[in-house]
């Protein structure tokens, strides 16, 4: 009988509810993607792409990184702790079936992992994945345009948008959300650029240390398809 790892699937559960949380996670649930297929670009440890998943009641999520080793020890863990809770559960006690069905996402219970890493570079597409054309109905990411217009400049920012487009199915949504740096809305032209029209954008503003304050806006596109 396995060690039963409540307190380890405790901790994942942690931060894919404090992912799930996140304004524009929360905002993507009024755009009725329930049962979707979802693309999550620059995925980063995994959270927050189970986190979509979640909120979103997703069929499918692809998390996708430069580097997936710790998105894909992320989904492993998962698998183990909740494999292992399941078979340690008839033995524990009510409290445990209690925190069982009052905690855990209906896709954990269920052991319904439609999840995938894939290791690429968004802005360098060719290269080492190719993604599936026209697939997703939601491609999405957070805070990843920026490490790319910083380290390599504003025409990889439109190919990784342009990458966005081409997976994305006629009729779904591209969604971006990153921080605006001092310049509000400073990604609506790469986004442009690269085709979309931006039908909304929200900004959220955190209060950080010492009372600085940050913006991000997150920017909804809806592809119509060409």
């Amino acid at each position: 009988m396995p060690q039963f790892r409540k307190l380890d699937l405790e901790r994942l559960l942690g931060q894919v509810r404090y992912s799930a949380g996140a304004p524009w996670i929360q905002h993507l649930a009024t755009l009725g993607l329930s049962d979707c297929r979802l693309a999550h670009f620059g995925c980063a440890g995994g959270a927050q792409t189970l986190a979509l998943m979640w909120v979103l009641d997703a069929s499918e999520a692809w998390g996708i990184d430069r580097s997936i080793d710790q998105a894909r020890k992320t989904m492993c863990n998962a698998r183990q702790w909740v494999c292992e809770s399941i078979l340690a559960l008839p033995y524990e006690s009510q409290a445990a079936l209690t925190w069982w069905e009052d905690q855990v996402p209906l896709f954990l219970k269920q052991k319904r992992f439609p999840v995938m890493v894939k290791e690429r570079d968004i802005a360098h597409p060719i290269r080492p994945y190719q993604l599936p054309d026209r697939y997703f109905d939601l491609a999405c990411c957070s805070h990843l345009l920026y490490h790319i217009l910083g380290e390599q400049g504003k025409e990889a920012v439109v190919s990784a948008v342009r990458e966005m487009i081409r997976v994305t199915k006629p009729g779904g949504w591209i969604v971006v959300d990153e921080p605006d740096e001092g310049v509000v809305q400073r990604y609506r032209e790469f986004l442009e650029q690269a085709g979309l029209d931006v039908c909304r954008v929200d900004v959220d503003e955190t209060v950080i240390q010492a009372g600085e304050k940050l913006t991000a806006s997150t920017y909804y596109c809806q592809f119509r398809g060409r």
